[in-house]
């Protein structure tokens, strides 16, 4: 991985400036895996099967699928972000069921060939960090590395919505520390950029802790699903979240379901 990409700069280089994120989104898991176990039954994917969980971070969702009983694999860049989720995973006693292994997403059916998986799961807007070529690249990977029927389950900001930030300011008080957030659209590549910037109140005054940048593409429904196709996987069907409710133009993610 290049070392100016921006993955590293935030995932290994400054992970604890995202760990709060990924923290604060813990409570969420439970709900959100309710929904991916729904979608599992749907589509006979049964209890003990195997799923792979790309760029699990800190393992919030490997975990939880453990507990249900899935047999989980969940890869990340981060060494940081994997040393929490083998201690959680060992503090909940599910790392019987629930293996953590750092790899970068883009090499996945190299380091992982001969593995197969019934479901391979992409959350929280992880597809889109590089390039198209590249995303189609990993979607094919990931449709080698599948079982006959397997699931792929992506969940993403929409392409639309992303355009709605486009110049977008927000400032969040987060674990002690203030986050000013400022987002940019680039119209011309469908990339959704944004900077946080970190400060900790000091003595009444505001002391810059550091900053970490992001730069997403973004897909809508059609360009995923012509994305999807490209790399085999046969589209199923699509929610704007993990309560199943149908996309409008307010919506903020996309739930897109395929099968092999």
């Amino acid at each position: 991985m290049s070392k100016d990409h921006w993955t590293s700069q935030v995932f290994i280089k400054n992970p604890e400036l995202f760990l709060p994120l990924l923290e604060e989104r813990i409570s969420k898991a439970e709900f959100q895996v309710d929904g991916i176990v729904n979608i599992f039954d749907t589509y006979g994917v049964p209890v003990g099967s195997h799923v792979l969980d790309l760029a699990c971070g800190i393992g919030r969702h490997s975990i939880e699928l453990a507990s249900r009983g899935f047999n989980v694999l969940g890869v990340d860049i981060s060494s940081d972000f994997l040393t929490i989720a083998k201690k959680e995973s060992v503090k909940k006693g599910f790392s019987n069921r629930c293996r953590f292994i750092e790899g970068d997403m883009r090499k996945i059916g190299f380091f992982l060939e001969g593995t197969f998986f019934n479901s391979a799961l992409s959350l929280f807007t992880s597809l889109g960090y590089y390039d198209e070529d590249t995303d189609l690249s990993i979607l094919k990977q990931l449709h080698e590395l599948s079982k006959d029927n397997g699931i792929l389950i992506l969940h993403m900001m929409r392409k639309d919505y992303g355009a709605m930030l486009d110049k977008d300011k927000k400032i969040r008080r987060i674990n002690g520390f203030i986050r000013l957030q400022e987002s940019f659209f680039d119209f011309n590549n469908s990339r959704l950029k944004a900077r946080w910037t970190f400060y900790k109140e000091d003595d009444n005054s505001l002391k810059k802790i550091g900053s970490i940048d992001f730069n997403n593409r973004l897909y809508s429904f059609e360009e995923l699903k012509v994305l999807t196709a490209s790399a085999g996987w046969n589209y199923k069907e699509s929610y704007s979240d993990f309560s199943f409710n149908e996309i409008d133009k307010r919506s903020k993610y996309i739930v897109f379901i395929a099968i092999k």
